[in-house]
């Protein structure tokens, strides 16, 4: 059975209505200020102690992929509940050494119901001065983009775009890597630079075998050097792994960036001539520039607009694409889409990227116990070369900023592309499939 468009637009109309009955049974930001605030500690002379608990929860609709099937039983739609997100952190300035340390959960969902909290983050930071600051440690501290490192209790969209997660869960946990980094503000220059020993085991693991024209992760001993750089034309940022989605019009950010990552012998496959069998290998070289405009529009009405562009180069090798999909809990599939199961859809490969999100936010003046609206949309276009067609991801939505990024409400829909197989074996994009979701963010810090 399939869903017409009335259907879903019926659905979303539903949600819709149900996110703004919870909104205005919320209290009004400004009336509790301090509600969500946790104590610190403090450690003598040496500094105090921050804490910070987050957690983002799920309801979603989503019209599967063809074929796509949830244990034993074949499925076109689902509807579920899960918690996509999780996180508990420590952290520290004593002195000239800054500390985190950081446990988290993803993707608690039908499927996936592991619930041990696993170590994300640990690492400290010395600061020599403003122009030079060095660290050590498991950490996001990843270069090539803004959104490639992007704090997701802040960020506008449901998700970060997955384009932008260059390696993500191939050499990396959750974009995290040991690594040495060297960061620092010089003027309206800001730079990080990373030196990171990729995994050889990580959550999804490589190919234990080279694959005929088509590159994989290659388990090797590797080291993967990383960049991002910034100029800001405005107002200045705290230095940090993960940067902010959105500072709500409390600064005014226009900033243009540029950043790279580069692994010798990443990838490798195999390739025959006769009876000759060769096994190759290739680079990973991936560049990136990006735009940020974030600021205040008119102070009396409080309002704020943000706008984010990249364009991502990306070199895996010949061939390669990769299929991704946020918070997936199908657990197989028997149809014949190349996206493969559930939520799935092209999103990394060689080949470019273009990347835009546009936010607009305004005070909510007549509803008293809400703090603000900030609709969104986003589009990712994916030109990878071993599609015959472009990979374009449409998303949509709003925030209702209950507390700002503290507690807020969010519908997003999304729409994918469904890619199959011609007769010439072209990868041509044939359907599109959508998705809705419910979320509620809420954080709590010192």
């Amino acid at each position: 059975m399939t869903i017409s468009y009335a259907k879903r637009l019926i659905f979303t109309i539903v949600l819709f209505a149900i996110l703004v009955l919870i909104g205005l049974s919320q209290k009004a930001a400004a009336q509790y200020r301090d509600t969500y605030k946790l104590p610190s500690t403090q450690i003598g002379d040496l500094g105090k102690i921050k804490y910070f608990i987050g957690t983002q929860l799920w309801m979603r609709y989503t019209d599967m992929n063809p074929g796509t099937t949830i244990g034993e039983e074949s499925v076109n739609q689902s509807f579920d509940i899960s918690m996509r997100r999780f996180r508990v952190n420590a952290s520290s300035q004593m002195g000239d050494i800054y500390w985190k340390v950081q446990f988290g959960i993803n993707n608690m969902n039908q499927t996936y119901n592991r619930h041990e909290l696993w170590l994300l983050d640990a690492y400290a930071k010395w600061t020599a001065k403003k122009y030079f600051q060095v660290g050590l440690g498991k950490s996001m501290y990843y270069g090539l983009s803004r959104y490639s490192a992007l704090s997701t209790s802040t960020m506008i969209a449901l998700e970060v775009p997955l384009t932008a997660l260059a390696t993500i869960n191939k050499t990396d946990d959750i974009i995290r890597r040991n690594s040495l980094f060297v960061e620092g503000q010089v003027g309206k220059f800001d730079y990080c630079m990373v030196f990171a020993k990729p995994y050889m085991s990580p959550v999804s693991a490589p190919s234990p075998e080279p694959k005929f024209e088509n590159p994989d992760y290659y388990r090797h001993d590797g080291f993967q050097p990383s960049g991002y750089f910034v100029y800001r034309f405005k107002d200045s940022e705290a230095m940090g792994s993960a940067a902010p989605g959105s500072y709500l019009g409390k600064k005014t950010l226009i900033n243009l960036g540029a950043g790279f990552l580069f692994e010798d012998e990443a990838m490798w496959s195999a390739s025959q001539e006769g009876d000759v069998y060769d096994t190759l290998t290739n680079d990973i070289k991936h560049w990136a520039v990006d735009f940020l405009i974030d600021m205040p529009l008119d102070a009396d009405n409080n309002t704020s607009f943000t706008f984010y562009a990249m364009y991502l180069n990306t070199d895996y090798g010949k061939g390669y694409v990769r299929n991704s999909g946020t918070n997936n809990f199908a657990t197989g599939s028997n149809g014949s889409a190349f996206n493969n199961k559930g939520n799935l859809y092209p999103t990394m490969g060689t080949g470019d990227v273009v990347y835009a999100q546009a936010a607009y936010r305004w005070k909510a003046k007549s509803i008293e116990k809400m703090d603000s609206f900030m609709p969104f949309a986003t589009i990712n276009y994916g030109n990878f070369d071993a599609l015959s067609d472009p990979s374009i991801l449409y998303e949509y939505g709003i925030n209702f900023l209950l507390r700002g990024h503290s507690s807020k409400l969010s519908l997003g829909v999304q729409h994918r592309p469904i890619f199959e197989a011609n007769e010439s074996g072209d990868l041509k994009q044939t359907d599109y499939k959508m998705l809705a979701v419910l979320q509620y963010s809420i954080v709590l810090k010192s």
